[in-house]
């Protein structure tokens, strides 16, 4: 029962910083690329 939980609660972790992740690089590159854009 226990390990179950925490084996639970693990792979939501895992879930979680994986799309934070993938959000914050892809913000980055949004970001990256407006800032190209803007010292044309």
């Amino acid at each position: 029962m226990a390990e179950e939980v925490v084996l639970s609660i693990i792979g939501l972790a895992v879930t979680i910083v994986g799309m934070f992740g993938s959000s914050l690089y892809w913000l980055g590159r949004k970001f990256a690329e407006i800032d190209k854009n803007l010292k044309r």
